[in-house]
């Protein structure tokens, strides 16, 4: 745990100053106010990773991202700063003073929730994604940079994610240490440190500009967070792409219908951007930044208007072009937008087949019934069969998150009343993006965002209850009891289980045993199953490691950065527990 409290500790750091440059050239630039309005700290750490992760985007497509990347990216990171020494000294000043503001059982509270994401995140991976094919991503970034082709050894390995390249640029590679899961593990710390910073006004006493019927709702929302397992706690045993979005989503939903100001232009132009690189379902979210768009058309100012469009270049299109030579799609999994003949492309049988068992498997897991008979269920008749296998974890979230925005349709003339345009807006595109997620794949994890959004909007339609001594001290002993809960549940997974007991290093990744094929003289590993997993899974194996070969497999050249493709007139396997 000490190696990972370090690392937290300077990914923190670098991406705080890196958040405080980003807004400083957007100053300089003239994009946004040069006045800093107070923000939450988090808002610089996510903004300073995605300005990082950017940075990383268009390194990967030339070279690796191994250790003399990251320590080229953080000088130029030290150089920049100095060179906006005036300006990052301005921005800095409400940081500190934010911190300055945590009582001390707030920071009390944040010890014993960074206590178990630590101790979670220095134990053994807990998921089949990221043993199989998250850690093989983040290897091949590290090592290799962008291969061309590289679907082509196994299907997932197309799936290019900016949160992998984030991973790979801030956490460099360790022998025999598990360093993938690094920043998911911050990531739940930061989360969880931005509600804290909300609800840190209960133990000052000092006054608050939200209700407590506001406050119930982010210690709801941070109760469902910590309750529901693929969150802050799950999360932290991943390298798993998804919960950054819920991340973003909550915290701009909560910046925009818990305060009347508007005071997130940067991040509604700029976080958007950076999650349609985490994941193309995403793209609902690109949406958000509209009325701001169409606000400087109409006032003509064009300065922004460049800023907005250099913005989205700058973020998008080297995962765009790393998607096409990953794969040969610049929209993968979607073959159907098939732009490019490059002679490395992915199959479009085995890309479809992939698309397809992605869509029906989150309708009904495979574990309840076959993917066949689940293909078989025309629309609505699945419905009533996904509610029923959700996980218990899961069915809490959809049921309130269903609840709020039926209940957001009533109350809309409160809407339209008391809510500013932005936030009238997003409700309307994080509902559009439901709908999309609803019908394309609808697994929780991918749209917990939007759905813990229906939850947060209900607290603030409801009636406000009247500020009284007695409801401030239920609300203080209610976040008094999750944080001991907190502590009891993971002193006694520390006790039971010897796997998370782990002073300073983390857990260590299993070694599978792999047999060994060669295509044109490149040697392939192919791993056997382990542990009773159900199928087997590469987990940090030598590149490169798949788990079958199609017959078509061909190297590109002689060494394995020149890529692999698939011989044409040769049939491929789509079928199995492959995909």
């Amino acid at each position: 745990m000490l190696y990972l409290a370090l690392m937290y500790c300077i990914i923190s750091l670098a991406c705080l100053f890196a958040g405080i440059l980003a807004y400083a050239l957007l100053s300089f630039l003239g994009i946004v106010n040069n006045t800093p309005a107070e923000k939450p700290l988090v808002f610089y750490a996510i903004t300073g990773l995605i300005f990082i992760t950017a940075t990383g985007q268009w390194l990967v497509l030339f070279c690796p991202l191994n250790i003399f990347s990251t320590l080229a990216v953080l000088a130029s990171l030290s150089l920049c700063c100095l060179a906006l020494k005036k300006r990052i000294q301005h921005r800095l000043a409400p940081v500190i003073a934010s911190l300055r503001k945590l009582s001390a059982i707030s920071l009390g509270i944040a010890g014993i929730l960074f206590f178990m994401i630590l101790t979670l995140n220095a134990g053994p991976v807990i998921m089949d994604d990221t043993e199989s094919y998250h850690i093989q991503n983040i290897k091949w970034i590290q090592e290799y940079g962008t291969v061309p082709g590289l679907a082509n050894l196994h299907i997932r390995y197309g799936f290019n994610s900016s949160w992998f390249i984030a991973i790979g640029l801030v956490s460099p590679a360790m022998t025999g240490v598990n360093t993938y899961e690094v920043l998911n593990g911050l990531l739940s710390c930061w989360l969880c440190f931005y509600f804290i910073e909300k609800i840190n006004p209960l133990f000052t006493g000092k006054i608050s500009v939200l209700s407590n019927i506001q406050y119930t709702g982010i210690l709801t929302l941070l109760m469902l967070t910590l309750f529901t397992w693929p969150m802050i706690r799950g999360n932290a045993t991943t390298a798993n792409y998804d919960f950054i979005t819920t991340c973003c989503v909550v915290i701009l939903l909560i910046e925009s219908i818990y305060y009347s100001r508007f005071t997130s232009f940067e991040e509604w132009i700029l976080w958007p951007f950076f999650l349609f690189t985490i994941r193309i379902i995403n793209y609902p979210l690109l949406l958000l930044s509209v009325p701001i768009l169409w606000q400087c058309i109409k006032e003509k100012k064009w300065r922004y208007i460049a800023g907005y469009v250099s913005i989205g270049l700058i973020t998008t299109a080297p995962f765009l072009i790393r998607n096409v030579i990953l794969s040969g799609y610049v929209f993968f999994p979607v073959s159907q937008i098939d732009l490019f003949a490059v002679n490395w492309k992915a199959s479009k049988k085995v890309t479809e087949a992939l698309a397809s068992y992605i869509k029906y498997f989150n309708r009904v897991n495979n574990m309840h019934q076959s993917i066949e008979i689940t293909r078989s269920y025309s629309f609505p008749s699945w419905i009533r069969l996904w509610y029923k296998y959700l996980f218990l974890y899961d069915k809490p979230v959809v049921t309130l998150s269903l609840a709020g925005y039926s209940f957001s349709i009533l109350k809309w003339k409160v809407i339209r009343k008391n809510f500013n345009i932005h936030a009238q807006w997003m409700v309307l595109v994080l509902t559009f993006q439901l709908i999309s997620w609803f019908f394309v794949a609808p697994d929780p994890r991918f749209a917990y965002g939007p759905l813990l959004g229906g939850i947060a909007l209900f607290f603030v339609l409801i009636k406000p209850v009247t500020v009284s001594f007695l409801s401030k001290a239920v609300l203080k002993t209610s976040a008094s009891i999750l944080t001991a809960g907190c502590l009891i549940y993971i002193t006694h997974k520390i006790v039971i289980n010897p796997a998370y007991r782990n002073g300073v290093l983390p857990y260590p990744l299993p070694k599978p045993p792999f047999d060994v094929v060669k295509i044109d003289n490149i040697t392939l590993k192919i791993p056997h199953k382990i542990l009773n997993n159900q199928t087997a899974r590469c987990y940090d194996t030598d590149l490169p490691c798949l788990y079958f070969v199609q017959p078509a497999l061909r190297a590109r050249g002689k060494v394995i950065s020149d890529g692999f493709y698939l011989q044409k007139n040769i049939p491929v396997i789509t079928t199995g527990e492959r995909y």
